[in-house]
């Protein structure tokens, strides 16, 4: 089993300065209504615009597989060893638009491409931020879906943790 590891700090900063050779799994939150406009999808489509195209195109219908539904992921590989992992479980508005069920199935997709090529998953703290999830619980599901099958598992996040 892994640990969870967690680094103050901008995973897009880390990125240019990787060394490895594994492949790179970047897991976050979309919504089910085809919006691409805050937190970090922000600077995700900054840095990786081929990921806000293919959400697009998946959203408008323009990408049929897998369907565009809450509980699926669309893998977009935005260079050499990097993917970028669409997990579709929140719709927009209401108290919590996001849906756990629907984020546990996206992490187990993401959990089984992971194991196939040995790569690793470096993300920022997703759903608990606009999506009004509960972070301890995400954590938890990180913990299952995971770093239980020694996935190695680093968070990013800009703020110092509470």
């Amino acid at each position: 089993m892994c640990e969870i590891k967690y680094i103050q700090g901008d995973l897009f900063a880390a990125l240019k300065e990787r060394s490895s050779v594994k492949p790179l799994f970047i897991p976050h939150v979309v919504n089910s209504k085809n919006a691409w406009g805050s937190g970090f999808v922000v600077p995700l489509g900054k840095q990786f615009p081929e990921s806000k195209a293919k959400y697009h195109s998946w959203a408008q219908g323009e990408i049929e597989s897998p369907p565009f539904e809450l509980g699926q992921t669309q893998f977009v590989v935005v260079g050499g060893l990097v993917c970028v992992c669409n997990m579709l479980a929140q719709t927009l508005g209401g108290v919590r638009p996001l849906y756990y069920n629907h984020l546990a199935r996206c992490m187990d997709a993401v959990a089984a491409k992971a194991i196939k090529t040995q790569g690793e998953i470096w993300a920022p703290m997703f759903g608990s931020g606009l999506a009004g999830g509960n972070w301890e619980f995400i954590e938890q599901l990180i913990h299952d879906a995971w770093a239980q099958q020694n996935i190695p598992v680093t968070i990013y996040h800009l703020e110092p943790l509470a």
